[in-house]
């Protein structure tokens, strides 16, 4: 088990309390972030604003120059970057890039949109829309699918334990979402072939009761040969539950069995 959990938050100093001010301003009423948390008075002030993944810290007080350092931007995880970069022009802070299109080379590839700008204290924060799988001219399966459950009680905490809470629970979330992935892989194999999963990520974000209606929508981010990798949402009547991400590797379903059977 590795001794790191995540990013919990990335912290700037500002060289006076009016400085501090329109930092708040820029994350808060420029970009829409929620307060989680704020302390002291004038100089001795600090916030922390919640990005959705992670905090911005921000400091009222700094003890010398504000150097650029070792640390070139930070990103923030956005729908649409160019909602971002036209709220940030409007608001008279500098789009220094963007935005515009990239494909990150990586295994697999991840197509994104991307900006930049400079904030109230000088730092460069990017924006980062990352795009669904492109299709070539004439190909009209689908890259996304939505499907909705009712949460029954066999789809609860309490039903996987004996005891606990009647609510929603992460296992039956994982579930529903490699069964949509499932589904939607469907229209992209040929006859005889098959999924199977090989990786699942998920973060579960908020309760649903039974009764409650969850929805899944899952898009296929990208395919390498035979690996299928998709982002899937989970949500109910409040709004945002679950997220993650999964990968299908395409089998042939007996190949699979013989191999099974050699174990």
């Amino acid at each position: 088990m590795g001794l790191i959990q995540g990013m919990h938050h990335v912290a700037l100093k500002c060289s006076d309390v009016e400085e501090f001010e329109r930092a708040i301003e820029f994350y808060t009423k420029v970009l829409g972030m929620r307060v989680k948390r704020r302390w002291g008075e004038g100089k001795d002030s600090g916030i922390m604003i919640d990005t959705g993944e992670g905090l911005i810290e921000i400091f009222a007080k700094n003890d010398g120059p504000l150097p650029q350092g070792t640390i070139r931007h930070f990103a923030l995880k956005v729908k649409d970057a160019d909602a971002c970069a036209e709220a940030v022009r409007a608001a008279g802070y500098p789009v220094t890039d963007g935005p515009r299109d990239v494909l990150i080379k990586s295994d697999p590839p991840l197509p994104a949109r991307v900006c930049f700008c400079l904030g109230a204290v000088g730092e460069e924060v990017e924006f980062f829309q990352e795009k669904p799988m492109e299709r070539a001219p004439g190909d009209d399966r689908p890259t996304e699918l939505t499907q909705t459950w009712t949460v029954t009680e066999d789809m609860t905490a309490a039903h996987l334990r004996g005891k606990g809470t009647a609510i929603f629970s992460t296992p039956s979330m994982v579930s529903l979402m490699e069964r949509t992935c499932l589904e939607l892989a469907k229209a992209y194999l040929a006859e005889g072939q098959s999924t199977v999963g090989a990786e699942v990520r998920v973060r579960h974000l908020a309760p649903t009761p039974v009764g409650g209606h969850v929805t899944c929508r899952a898009v296929i981010r990208t395919i390498e040969g035979r690996r299928m990798w998709f982002d899937a949402e989970m949500t109910d009547e409040k709004g945002k539950v679950g997220e993650g991400s999964h990968l299908r590797v395409i089998v042939a379903p007996k190949a699979m069995a013989d191999k099974a059977e050699k174990k």
